[in-house]
């Protein structure tokens, strides 16, 4: 009998205890000191044309649900968020030159590209607040190409995307992390100029024919620019002026962007015959950029002669392994 009696009792306690951790689990608590933030970047130094990665993360140290406000209190700090607005876990804003919370209202951020993947827009509700989950952190990056001015810039295909990018220039610069809770952490990061062969030309150019056929031991000397465009015959190509051309594609930003801290030689200039009920074709320009005088990448762009516009793509240069 006194052993049936324990047993009932064992299993009320083991009912009891269930239903209390039941009924705390779905407390749902109101701690913003619970919430811990986190800033970091990839890296701290790069050369000019390279990209800096900003992590960012909020997350709940609670091992129950914790329910905080949602504002947009970024604002006072001029952190820029994710599309979708005033959210966890925070935003950014990026200054060129060395600041901090002390001084940084003195200067006048940098529009950046939030190309990062926003997960917790998926979280968004009709409320005024957010709510973690138990022990749950909610993450984010921000991608720094660098800065962007207004206008458009020609896309591959046709059209135009929003803004133009411009790589940041040498120096230092500050990003001021934070989020609503008014937590901040202030980053530092270095762009370096580089010291490769900056020896340009165009339209036309001489360079060694070992870079069109690194694996032909015959490959010596000289060779040019190769231009098929058809300028001396009947082609929809016959009135491009290839001078014009050039230095409508060198003087893109989106030229600018990729070939920063490059020199470069023109090695094809061909055609792209009209498509899409289009009049005229496209100008291709293959570009051979260098790095200490020996190729690092081709660089193709895509000329519209009727709107002045090129839209560009660039591939590095692979490795060779040349038959025995």
């Amino acid at each position: 009998m006194k052993r049936k009696v324990l047993i009932a009792l064992a299993v009320i306690v083991m009912i009891a205890a269930a239903s209390t951790l039941l009924f705390v689990s779905n407390l749902t608590f109101h701690e913003q000191g619970a919430v811990r933030f986190g800033a970091s970047l990839d890296v701290k130094t790069v050369t000019q044309g390279q990209t800096v990665r900003v992590n960012l993360e909020d997350w709940n140290t609670l091992d129950f649900k914790n329910s905080v406000p949602l504002s947009n209190d970024l604002s006072a700090l001029n952190l820029s968020v994710s599309p979708c607005g005033g959210l966890y876990p925070g935003g950014i804003a990026v200054y060129q030159g060395a600041y901090d919370l002390s001084n940084v209202s003195s200067a006048t951020p940098l529009p950046f590209d939030t190309g990062g993947d926003y997960f917790v827009c998926g979280l968004l509700s009709n409320s005024n607040s957010f709510t973690f989950g138990p022990l749950q952190n909610v993450t984010t990056y921000f991608d720094l190409p660098g800065y962007y001015t207004s206008g458009s810039t020609a896309a591959l295909g046709g059209g135009a995307t929003e803004g133009v990018l411009h790589p940041y220039v040498p120096g230092v610069y500050t990003v001021i992390a934070g989020d609503p809770l008014g937590n901040a952490k202030v980053m530092y990061f270095h762009v370096t100029g580089t010291t490769g062969n900056q020896e340009r030309t165009g339209p036309v150019s001489s360079f060694p024919a070992s870079w069109l056929n690194p694996c032909n031991e015959s490959a010596t000397g000289n060779v040019t620019t190769g231009v098929y465009l058809g300028l001396n015959g009947s082609s929809t190509f016959d009135h491009i002026n290839l001078d014009q051309a050039y230095a409508q594609i060198v003087n893109s930003s989106a030229f600018a962007y990729l070939t920063v801290g490059h020199g470069w030689v023109a090695s094809e200039w061909t055609e792209i015959e009209p498509s899409n009920n289009a009049s005229v074709g496209q100008v291709v320009a293959s570009f051979i950029l260098t790095s200490d005088g020996v190729p690092s990448a081709h660089v193709y762009a895509y000329y519209d002669p009727v709107s002045g516009t090129a839209a560009l793509t660039s591939a590095p240069v692979q490795a060779t392994s040349c038959p025995a």
